[in-house]
């Protein structure tokens, strides 16, 4: 699912994240630091909106981390069609930022997300904050060259001279509530050094613009750099924070499908199931999208599906037993197998509502009298049809703006079917139903996602555990129910057992396989 092969990640005190040596470190505070820039169109602050819906479940998840203490989070107050969101996430050491950074984080932002700065620094918070403030965010950039460690020292105790006079001024109405600033922690050796200050005012960022920029003046000239952003109101969230309603009724979803009508809750879920290194087989080896591998350095690209359709699905009904229609496939089953490169023809019966009807699915066009309710579409079916015995048929409808976020999803449910996460030795309990084309119907805003299953209750078992371990399991397979399902305005499901070909088939098969071989031995 993601990149194994990335060589720079976030890190602390040089150290990469997932390293046990993160944990032999006397414990810091940590303040994560993360900036995140949407695609155009993007509004998180639209209530009820799938972004703004999954940005919640993100802070809501966040929030139940171990060592978590608050998290303050507002857009960048700009003029750009690119939404920006900064996020400041207080860790009570560096153990729990290392859980964060292994766990799904804010990965359900992935196809809003189009550039994000995913670092952190050695900070803890003033206590005074949590109240009425606005953000200024200032990164001084200095040449790796020049730092050394006293002038670092030196720099950080000038921030500090720079500042109080203003944290004085009790009466302005811009006054400064706190400031504080810690140098950025270094992901990769070659990187410059980067003080970040974090300067907390009571006013909105449109005033500040007008306020005298003498803090910054001594400062100023000894970087290289200066980049000053800021914020509207920051909202706060504790570690008791409830985000929407985690049952679906609340959602205007339809659905017949029962995996997705389970409740299930965005929080952390420990695990004490380790390997034979003692890791945690949960969120080391079997997470999709750990929030580590969405930095700056790399962010999971887009899953591609197919996009031609190739398959003409045909469904209608017709009276159950009625002859006509078993001399009609027959007739036609003939036609086609004489013409020798024609398509295939497959089919199959699914549970009709309808007393006394089959519901019927294939894949070609049919005439007569003998049908009717028939539908037509083309989607992207499975290359090889012949060889399936039979397809779960899955159709999500997706809000036009939420298509990138979908296909991530998506991914995400395909690969828990079967097993591709290291180490081999661990099987995965889905085996036995398997992926067999997916994309989106042609020029309409439908997924179709199409399953096979390997086994008899294959189908019945794999959504039964599905659905008991994302109850207990959020960060494994909870997520992916809960993302689906708050991109989705409906989503229906059509089992269709194939039936197999004629016997005559077989039989002209095996004949015509037997004069090709003869023919091959002549020739030599």
């Amino acid at each position: 699912m993601y990149n194994k092969c990335l060589t720079t990640r976030p890190c602390f005190q040089g150290i990469p994240y997932y390293s046990d040596k993160v944990d032999q470190l006397p414990a810091h505070p940590v303040l994560g630091i993360l900036h995140f820039t949407f695609h155009p169109g993007v509004n998180i602050l639209e209530a009820l909106s799938p972004a703004s819906r999954l940005w919640s479940k993100s802070l809501e998840f966040v929030s139940t981390i171990p060592g978590f203490q608050g998290l303050s989070w507002a857009p960048v107050n700009d003029d750009s069609p690119y939404q920006q969101i900064i996020v400041l996430i207080q860790w009570v050491s560096q153990h729990s930022w290392k859980l964060f950074q292994s766990s799904l984080g804010f990965s359900m932002m992935l196809g809003y997300i189009s550039k994000i700065s995913n670092r952190c620094i050695q900070l803890a918070l003033p206590v005074d904050i949590s109240g009425y403030s606005c953000l200024e965010l200032v990164s001084f950039r200095f040449l790796q060259s020049t730092t050394q460690p006293d002038k670092k020292s030196d720099f950080k105790a000038k921030c500090e001279i720079a500042f109080s006079p203003y944290l004085n001024q009790a009466t302005s109405q811009t006054k400064l509530i706190s400031a504080c600033g810690e140098w950025l922690q270094k992901d990769s050796n070659s990187e410059d050094e980067f003080f970040v200050g974090l300067l907390f005012w009571a006013t909105f960022p449109e005033l500040l613009r007008e306020v005298d920029a003498r803090h910054l003046e001594m400062l100023v000239r000894d970087a290289t750099e200066v980049v000053s952003v800021y914020t509207s109101q920051l909202n706060h969230v504790s570690s008791d924070f409830i985000g929407y309603d985690h049952f679906p009724h609340s959602v205007q979803l339809q659905t017949d499908i029962e995996l997705f009508k389970i409740p299930v809750k965005p929080q952390f879920n420990a695990n004490e199931s380790t390997d034979i290194y003692g890791k945690d087989i949960s969120h080391l080896d079997s997470l999709w999208y750990p929030m580590g591998f969405i930095s700056q350095y790399y962010l999971p690209p887009r899953p591609r599906f197919g996009v031609e359709a190739n398959t003409e699905m045909i469904s209608f009904f017709t009276r159950t037993g009625d002859e006509r229609m078993l001399t009609s496939f027959a007739d036609l089953g003939k036609k086609l197998w004489e013409l020798g490169d024609c398509p295939q023809l497959v089919w199959g019966k699914t549970q009709s509502n309808e007393e006394e009807n089959d519901n019927i699915l294939l894949f070609l066009d049919v005439n007569g009298d003998i049908v009717y309710n028939m539908s037509h579409r083309k989607i992207v079916g499975p290359w090889r049809l012949d060889i399936l015995q039979n397809m779960e048929i899955t159709t999500f409808d997706v809000p036009a703006n939420d298509l990138r976020s979908f296909e991530y999803a998506h991914r995400n449910f395909t690969h828990t079917t079967h097993q591709q996460h290291f180490p081999q030795s661990v099987l995965s309990p889905y085996c036995s139903i398997m992926p067999a084309s997916q994309g989106w119907q042609a020029e309409t805003v439908q997924f179709i996602s199409i399953l096979r299953c390997n086994k008899d209750g294959a189908r019945e078992e794999w959504y039964s555990d599905f659905a008991k371990r994302a109850r207990t399991e959020y960060d494994l397979l909870g997520h992916i129910v809960d993302w689906l399902r708050t991109l989705s305005t409906n989503i229906s499901v059509q089992y269709v057992p194939l039936e197999m070909e004629d016997p005559w088939m077989t039989a002209d098969k095996l004949e015509k396989d037997k004069l090709a071989k003869e023919a091959r031995k002549g020739e030599s």
